[in-house]
């Protein structure tokens, strides 16, 4: 899903949490002996758990929505996309233009075409990895995301219709094909 109805759909986990925790306050804070529940606290234990995942899933998509959408062509050295680096500055404009005008994007299937690395080398000696993907539903390209865990949990940074045209115009078209 793209747009507000992406959104929404990302913020249901939290509406979840937060009206789990408004249930479990009135036991918490009240003057019975719930210490000695035992199920009281696996409820709790699994609800600050999930609390913490979801929270640093979208810590870590705001963080990298926030990275895209204000990058500075200035400020990147190179742009890697797949094995093609870009280093001109009108290529790295053309590509970052179109990353400032991402939309939310939420993903509930796989129904995106093989998935290409995509490395921003900043002007620092930092760099950000993502994969960008094409879209076929409505044709644009999904970016995201990957945790730097020993899982690789990815996440979705957002959609831009705009980007499988311009990087097709750079000679990196992105593959259509899984």
């Amino acid at each position: 899903m793209i747009g507000a109805r992406a959104l929404f759909q990302d913020l249901i986990p939290l509406f979840v949490i937060l009206f789990t925790g408004l249930a479990l306050a009135p036991v918490l804070f009240s003057r019975q002996r719930w210490w000695k529940n035992t199920v009281l606290w696996a409820v709790f234990a699994l609800w600050v758990f999930l609390a913490s995942i979801y929270c640093a899933r979208m810590v870590a998509q705001l963080d990298s929505r926030h990275f895209l959408t204000t990058l500075n062509p200035q400020n990147v050295q190179s742009i890697t996309l797949g094995g093609v680096i870009l280093t001109q500055e009108s290529a790295k404009g053309a590509l970052i233009g179109s990353l400032r005008q991402l939309r939310w994007f939420a993903s509930s299937h796989g129904g995106w075409a093989a998935e290409v690395p995509l490395r921003f080398q900043l002007a620092n000696g930092a760099h950000r990895d993502f994969v960008v993907a094409f879209y076929p539903r409505q044709r644009g390209a999904v970016i995201r995301g990957k945790f730097g865990n020993w899982l690789h949990t990815p996440y979705d940074c957002g959609f831009s219709s705009d980007l499988p045209d311009i990087l097709a115009s750079l000679g990196t078209p992105l593959p259509t094909g899984r």
